[in-house]
């Protein structure tokens, strides 16, 4: 009768054991199928950033070397506005030079035809 309880005891808590390390693995396999699911996650998640941070920092540089154009061709610009303004005040002067000598010549004229008048008079 000890003997008979004795193997029962011992079969339930081989049964236990078995139920245990049966439960135990089941545990352990899902947890390596989860840390694998997320170890492949997170390689994605980086293999994704670094391309999200290839694409920025080609964008990045095309926008520098638009700035770098943009404020080239702006410096440009300024300065054929300089020379452009250089010139018309330039022009703007001789012609103002051009009209205060023409007026002279014509006052010279006036004055020279009332001379010619006047003798002609006399």
């Amino acid at each position: 009768e000890d003997l008979t309880e004795l193997r029962i005891s011992h079969e339930r808590l081989q049964q236990e054991f078995r139920d245990k390390t049966a439960n135990a693995l089941e545990k352990q396999t899902k947890a390596e199928t989860t840390l694998m699911e997320e170890r492949h996650k997170s390689e994605m998640s980086s293999k994704a950033n670094k391309d999200r941070m290839t694409t920025l920092e080609r964008a990045h540089m095309e926008q520098s070397n638009n700035v770098r154009q943009l404020t080239e061709s702006l410096e440009r610009q300024k300065q054929e506005t300089y020379y452009l303004y250089t010139s018309y005040a330039q022009v703007a002067t001789q012609l103002e030079d051009t009209k205060v000598a023409l007026e002279k010549e014509q006052e010279e004229l006036s004055r020279m035809h009332q001379g010619f008048a006047d003798q002609k008079m006399d």
